[in-house]
C-alpha cells in the first residue's frame, strides 16, 4: 500500500531527498550543479517564507500605481505625436500656399 503524505509529489523536498540520497550513494561532484540548484531554490524560499504580507501587499499596490502612471504617460505621447502630425499637415499646407 502507498505511503500517504501531506506533501505533493513533485515537491521540492521530493527533489532535496533525491539529492540527499545521491550524494550518499555516488559522493563524486558529478551532482554539484543539481545540488547547487537545490540549495539556491531553498534559500529563495525560506526568504520568500520570511517576508510579511504587508510587504507584498505594499509591493502590489506600488505595482498598481506604476502601471497608472505608465499609461498616462504611453496617453500624453499618443496625444503628443498626434499634435506632431496635425502641425506637419498644417506647416505643409502654409509652404504649398506659400509657394502659390
Amino acid at each position: 500500500m502507498p505511503e500517504t503524505t501531506s506533501r505533493k509529489q513533485g515537491s521540492f523536498f521530493d527533489a532535496y531527498e533525491f539529492l540527499m540520497i545521491l550524494k550518499l550513494l555516488y559522493p563524486c561532484d558529478e551532482f554539484r550543479p543539481f545540488s547547487d540548484y537545490v540549495n539556491k531554490q531553498k534559500s529563495v524560499r525560506e526568504e520568500i517564507a520570511r517576508m510579511s504580507s504587508k510587504q507584498m501587499y505594499r509591493v502590489q499596490e506600488e505595482v498598481a500605481s506604476l502601471k497608472q502612471l505608465l499609461s498616462l504617460v504611453n496617453n500624453g505621447l499618443q496625444r503628443n505625436a498626434f499634435a506632431i502630425d496635425k502641425l506637419k499637415q498644417e506647416s505643409a499646407q502654409v509652404c504649398k500656399y506659400l509657394q502659390n
